[in-house]
């Protein structure tokens, strides 16, 4: 869990992060002047931003490829918790079926005097 919630939080700074780069972009666009294809700030902010975003995108995948398995193990953990908890329970209903029937008491009187 505590694995689950480091990810959780990488994924919400790298998307946040992603979100401020595009802010960047926009003001800049949004306040050139003259040709954007002149302006060199803004070139080189485009291709640092292209960068940038191309590697928090891949760490953000790769995050959320890992929380996934973590899920999946926790589902199939839950899932194995819960099969042995009711096969223990139906193992513990034979084991009083066979403890009855060597003592010869009525079956239906153990389940209700004693359960």
């Amino acid at each position: 869990e505590e694995e689950k919630g480091k990810l959780v939080v990488q994924i919400a700074d790298g998307q946040k992060q992603l979100s401020e780069i595009e802010d960047k972009i926009l003001y800049m666009l949004a306040n050139s002047t003259g040709n954007i294809l002149d302006d060199e700030v803004l070139i080189a902010t485009l291709a640092a931003s292209k960068t940038t975003s191309e590697q928090i995108n891949a760490q953000v995948a790769q995050a959320e490829e890992t929380k996934t398995k973590i899920d999946e193990a926790w589902r199939k953990k839950r899932a194995s918790l819960l099969f042995r908890s009711q096969t223990g329970k139906s193992s513990l209903a034979r084991s009083k079926t066979r403890f009855c029937t060597c003592l010869q008491i009525p079956l239906a009187t153990f389940w209700t005097t004693r359960c």
